[in-house]
């Protein structure tokens, strides 16, 4: 973000002329990289698409490097409820837009954060169908702007209309739109192409024409908004019919198919054309029938040769005769009128149908065998052929009358056995013979019939006594032998007085009686040995009956102490180590036993552990399987086989430190049984399953760089590591120390790929970005000078191979020293500081110079020598000219004298002595005026 917030308001209140300021606080990350600000300010809420509201402040502020915040004046204008619009560029291009909500002309809510707004916008081209209604694809940047509204404006809008943020395609052709933002500060520009609508399919039914039509087609042009809609036809046989336009003339009778093609070449298809000979008359002739007879009509058409002879059929008496589809069925004996319609022109003919009654002989008949009890009455059943047989009379004949009687058409069973009967049909003495077999009675054919029609009333599904049910009649059999033959008036018999579907009949009560003592075996008594059970298990108690094929065996169990041995259903389960009693309660007899049963514990027989394997580091608790595996104790202790051995370590809680590569044996004892199981645990490297490296930087002709290499898991082993580049990139760096460092050449960025020594598999790609070598420091060297030079200072670069030694100077006594055309100046005597500042990184140093006067050098003494030494030789100790430190001390009063006229008194050199010539006094006058 270019504004970090707005973040201080000031503003003076009470007064008519109050000044409302805001200031901007640049992101401390960014500044320096934007040229300008533009701040626009609205009343209310910013403008959205199609909106007409103008800001009513605009602001574009200069940015300088170092700027750190900016602040606007607010002019009247603006009103108490305002939003702001702040845009920042790079050059000409937007590098951050944002929108802040300000309530009042107060310090802003910061739990309301800026809007995000669009800085660029990309489009796809669009190609649209005259017609077609379609979104453009836009990109916005960022992608995560909270504002992502746009307008959209088309310079042709005969080609191409815009709706709203759709675009309507006009006409064929191309034409510009423009996306932008409400505000219209960020826009992009596209091409939008409008291509005709092409026929994409033609549809019509199918022609049904008679010789000597005419007609036009019905044909639907798809799509609906095609822009050429017209076609042409033509016929696949114009013997049948032939095309004339948009019509088709039918010919002769037959099939073809008739062709058709848009103009505009996008569709062709085909549909079948059938012409027909009209029908002119239709007649039907009479017709006798028997009843059940199914038969269609005789009709006469003309022309004989009518081509669609297809009609439909009425019976005016459907009693007698009905219609069934295209047939007629002859229903009963009488006469009725049929009407036949043509479906081609509607002609009727009527014509009668007289039906007389059909006579069906006996052909065949089959009797199936038979089976019951002693007293039964049994119906025959018989096959007849055929089925509807006119005549189904019969007789009956028994082929074995102690087993078998008759009475008309039934058959009673008289005794147990099996016997034949004779069948003879009274339509033509057909005869048959069939078996019937006398059984004792059978639960599922003869008791059930019985107890569901006598017993189901009172003894319904789910109840005792269900005497529908063969099992519980069984197991109740003594109690029900008993109910069944108590006599009439006793309460207890069964059925009850009064019952629903009454009493049994002889033959009923005897079939059940017959069945239930054949089968029923009572109960005489019951015992049960004290017993054993593991805890947590379940079992059934050992009960000795008798005798052992009673037939009722149903009891109920009753512990005595369900803390330990719990009943659930007919067996027990031991709850808790220790002993309960039991009772078993047989229900047939009401039989009391009382028996004691034992919990005791489920042993272990032996106990496992399968090897392991581990890396340096883990922690693992071993998983031991108990056999069996729900025993009772599965306590067990963990040791190493050689306690000395330093590859793991057992800690408290079963568990395994693996400490270092190798192999140890370990042995674990269950407590219940002393079971022994030794495993082996593999202690290997622990490999690295991931790497991640932070991007990185260097510098050209810099130091090597060691990336930071994060490895997952973060206690990895064997942390080796070989770094790559992709040859094309060498330019720009270089790999060095055996694979583990980089360097950089030239400026760049380039992907170095970062792989594991030990895991090949496991990589991973940063980018390592070349910059040039920034001035870490510097340091200049003092420097001693004499008014009137010109110096550059002796500067020591940190590094020393920094890209940019580029620097400039600022003098800190312009009086001593001035900067000009990039050299210092040296002007009066004394000592002062001149910084030096470098370009790259802005780093200083400061520069001491120490101006003295120029000494007394070679140019100067031959002068003193020519001119003064005649007058002042060395022995005159306080005036030897020859001394540039006397000269120093006496140098106001030299210059004066020396600048005199040659006849003034005190001029020096006296004028009977030899005098300087002008360059000779220039040298001198310059030297003595050093400040």
């Amino acid at each position: 973000m270019l504004l970090a917030c707005l973040a201080v308001w000031s503003c003076n209140t009470g007064n008519a002329d109050d000044v409302y300021t805001v200031t901007f606080k640049l992101d401390s990350t960014r500044v320096g990289k934007f040229d300008s600000i533009m701040v626009q300010i609205y009343n209310g809420p910013a403008p959205g698409p199609g909106d007409t509201l103008k800001p009513v402040q605009v602001e574009v502020i200069k940015v300088a490097p170092t700027t750190k915040e900016v602040t606007i004046e607010l002019n009247g204008k603006v009103k108490k409820d305002f939003s702001v619009v702040i845009t920042g560029f790079s050059g000409k291009d937007i590098a951050y837009r944002n929108l802040h909500a300000i309530d009042g002309f107060t310090a802003p809510d910061t739990s309301k954060p800026a809007v995000l707004l669009i800085t660029r916008i990309d489009a796809e081209d669009l190609t649209l169908s005259v017609g077609e209604t379609r979104a453009p694809n836009l990109t916005f940047t960022p992608d995560s702007a909270g504002d992502k509204r746009f307008v959209l404006t088309s310079k042709d809008s005969t080609i191409v209309k815009a709706e709203g943020d759709l675009l309507v395609g006009m006409k064929a052709g191309t034409a510009k739109v423009i996306a932008s933002t409400p505000d219209h500060i960020v826009s992009f520009e596209f091409n939008v192409t409008v291509t005709v609508v092409r026929v994409a399919e033609l549809k019509a039914d199918s022609l049904f024409l008679k010789v000597g039509d005419t007609t036009k087609p019905a044909i639907t042009v798809l799509p609906a908004n095609a822009t050429d809609k017209s076609y042409r036809l033509e016929s696949s046989d114009s013997s049948v019919f032939k095309t004339v336009g948009a019509s088709v003339v039918a010919l002769k009778a037959g099939k073809a198919r008739l062709f058709m093609a848009s103009s505009d070449g996008g569709a062709e298809d085909t549909l079948a054309v059938e012409v027909r000979v009209a029908v002119a008359g239709l007649s039907g002739k009479d017709l006798v029938k028997e009843t059940g007879d199914t038969f269609a009509p005789i009709l006469e058409w003309t022309p004989a040769d009518a081509t669609h002879q297809e009609y439909t059929l009425s019976s005016k008496d459907s009693a007698i005769v009905a219609v069934r589809g295209d047939s007629l069925e002859a229903k009963a004996v009488g006469t009725a009128t049929v009407v036949a319609t043509s479906e081609d022109g509607d002609f009727m003919a009527e014509f009668g149908i007289e039906v007389k009654k059909k006579v069906f002989r006996v052909v065949g008949v089959k009797g199936k065998d038979l089976r019951g009890v002693v007293g039964d009455t049994l119906v025959p059943d018989l096959t007849w052929n055929p089925a509807n047989s006119s005549d189904k009379g019969f007789t009956l004949r028994s082929l074995d009358t102690a087993k078998l009687g008759f009475s008309e058409e039934r058959i009673l069973a008289k005794a147990l056995g099996k016997g034949d009967i004779e069948l003879t049909t009274s339509d033509g003495g057909i005869k048959d013979t069939f078996s019937v077999s006398v059984e004792v009675a059978n639960f599922k054919l003869d008791v059930l019939p019985i107890t569901t029609l006598k017993c189901a009333p009172c003894h319904v599904p789910g109840t005792t006594l269900n005497f529908q049910d063969s099992v519980t009649l069984l197991l109740n059999g003594v109690k029900a032998l008993d109910r069944l033959e108590r006599p009439v008036g006793d309460p207890a018999k069964m059925p009850v007085a009064g019952a629903p579907n009454g009493s049994l009949d002889s033959r009923q009560l005897g079939t059940i009686l017959e069945w239930l003592n054949a089968r029923v075996v009572p109960l005489k008594g019951v015992m049960v040995a004290n017993d054993t059970v593991k805890l947590g298990k379940a079992k059934d108690p050992v009960i000795t009956w008798n005798p052992a094929n009673a037939s009722n065996k149903s009891f109920t169990l009753t512990s005595l102490d369900t803390s330990k041995v719990e009943v659930i259903g007919s067996q027990l389960v031991g709850k808790a180590l220790g002993q309960a009693q039991v009772q078993l309660r047989a229900l047939e007899g009401d039989r009391l036993v009382t028996f004691s049963v034992t919990v005791i514990p489920i042993a272990v027989d032996s106990i496992r552990i399968a090897d392991t394997t581990a890396s340096i580091g883990d922690t693992v608790i071993p998983v031991i399987q108990f056999n069996p595996y729900d025993a009772t104790n599965q306590t067990y202790s963990l040791s190493k086989l050689r306690p000395a051995s330093l590859i793991t370590t057992v800690l408290p809680g079963k568990r395994i430190v693996a400490q270092d590569t190798g192999k140890d044996t370990l042995v674990a004892v269950s407590v219940d049984g002393s079971k022994v199981s030794q495993f082996v645990m593999t202690v290997g490297p622990l490999l690295p399953t991931a790497i991640s490296v932070p991007d990185t930087n260097g510098t050209a002709n810099g130091p090597l760089v060691t990336p930071r290499l994060i490895w997952k898991p973060a206690n990895t082993t064997n942390k080796a590591y070989t770094l790559t580049i992709n040859p094309a990139d060498s330019g720009i760096a270089a790999v060095r120390t055996l694979g583990t460092q980089i360097q950089g050449k030239t400026e760049g960025v380039i992907n170095v790929t970062a792989v594991s020594t030990v895991q090949p598999s496991v990589t991973a790609t940063f980018k390592f970005t070349v910059g040039p070598v920034p001035v870490e420091g510097l340091s200049a060297a003092p420097t001693t000078a004499t008014p009137g030079q010109s110096l550059t200072p002796t500067i020591t670069w940190t590094p020393a191979n920094a890209t940019n030694k580029s620097f400039t100077m600022v003098s800190n006594d312009t009086s001593k020293v001035k900067i000009a055309a990039g050299l210092a100046v040296t002007y009066k005597l004394g000592t002062t500081t001149v910084t030096v500042t470098s370009v790259n990184g802005s780093k200083t140093a400061p520069w001491s110079i120490n101006i003295i006067r120029s000494p007394f050098t070679p140019t100067i003494k031959p002068i003193i020598v020519t001119h003064c030494g005649v007058c002042h030789n060395s022995s005159v100790v306080s005036f030897n000219w020859q001394d540039s430190a006397t000269s120093v001390l006496n140098r106001l009063e030299i210059l004066r004298r020396i600048n005199l006229l040659v006849d003034a008194p005190g001029h020096m050199p006296p004028k009977d002595s030899l005098q300087l010539n002008a360059a000779n006094l220039t040298i001198l006058r310059n030297w003595m005026s050093q400040e």
